[in-house]
């Protein structure tokens, strides 16, 4: 299908005989047609979708989310699909077999992209093929929107190399051929609005809020693209077994389960979330969860430690440990 012209036509053809029948559409892929949401404005402004309930899916997300908002007074329900989680690997098949522990240290190294799943439930690793095809889609979408290969090669670096801590627009494009903090705002947008990562912003008490002009935290939402990121973009072949001695060394695995631990309640807690760092005391949070005025305080930790309370509240640890136990942690 060509253009938004040639669906408008079809959309019309099959609707008009049905306009006063209750319908189900279904439209799936639809963001490979250029400019789709015109011949969906069209039919719905013919009144042809008045008794019709319609469901959308593409495989572009930025797309589809920002052309939802361009239906006001009609009523769309966003569902998104995300990689699996954690909590997700004890209702596939063929991770039966193994205990809680392993299953997580599984998640380090796979992450929840089924085509990675696939390839570890075939082969026990991720190919190079695999860490390829979504490159390729990372890569694609962003082409669509007219952004550069090399700039966003540079950003997902840097995501890599800042992971769990502190950065600026301009501290993120540090040792990079990318001059604009603009700039860097707009790829790490695209990535977010893609949820290919999250930034977090540190929480200002003064106002229980996020600080819009203090550092963020950014994180990529599962693992293997840190693979893709860290091992495939900078020529590295066999990013499994990369991918694998970067995990294995302590610190870098802290980062990773700190990230694992976000985005777990970035998509699960139904809470606002955020980080929090004092320059006054010199401390900071991984993690703080707001809700009706209440807040939550977490540190993630390899290892079960005491924390001291901060902003008048109890701290408290997880561990990889407790997040097992839990099948994913949650409030």
């Amino acid at each position: 299908m060509k253009d938004f012209t040639e669906l408008q036509e079809m959309l019309a053809l099959i609707l008009n005989p049905r306009r006063e029948e209750k319908t189900l559409l279904c439209l799936d892929e639809i963001t490979f047609v250029k400019e789709w949401q015109r011949a969906l404005l069209w039919v719905s402004n013919a009144g042809l979708l008045t008794k019709a309930t319609s469901i959308i899916t593409g495989s572009d997300a930025k797309d589809l989310q920002l052309n939802s908002e361009r239906f006001p007074g009609r009523k769309v329900t966003e569902l998104s699909v995300h990689p699996f989680s954690f909590g997700d690997y004890f209702y596939i098949s063929c991770f039966k077999q193994f205990s809680e522990a392993e299953l997580f240290d599984i998640y380090l190294r796979v992450g929840g992209f089924p085509h990675a799943v696939a390839d570890f439930a075939q082969y026990g690793l991720v190919t190079d093929e695999t860490h390829e095809v979504y490159a390729n889609w990372i890569f694609g979408d962003a082409h669509k929107y007219g952004l550069s290969r090399e700039i966003l090669t540079h950003i997902l670096y840097r995501i890599v190399d800042t992971v769990s801590s502190q950065v600026t627009w301009q501290g993120l494009i540090e040792k990079t051929p990318v001059h604009s903090h603009e700039t860097a705002f707009a790829y790490v947008e695209h990535l977010e609005l893609s949820f290919l990562c999250s930034v977090l912003r540190c929480f200002d008490p003064t106002n229980e809020r996020g600080a819009p002009r203090k550092s963020k935290k950014i994180y990529f939402v599962d693992p293997l693209i840190y693979a893709i990121a860290g091992a495939l973009l900078r020529g590295v072949r066999n990013c499994h077994a990369w991918w694998l001695q970067q995990i294995s060394v302590d610190d870098f695995r802290g980062k990773i389960f700190e990230s694992i631990l976000v985005n777990h309640a970035l998509r699960h807690t139904g809470k606002e979330v955020y980080y929090w760092y004092s320059s006054t005391l010199k401390r900071e949070l991984d993690l703080l969860l707001e809700s009706n005025g209440q807040i939550f305080l977490y540190d993630a930790k390899l290892k079960e430690q005491a924390i001291h309370a901060a902003l008048g509240k109890p701290v408290s640890v997880i561990t990889p440990k407790v997040f097992i136990e839990r099948r994913g942690w949650q409030d």
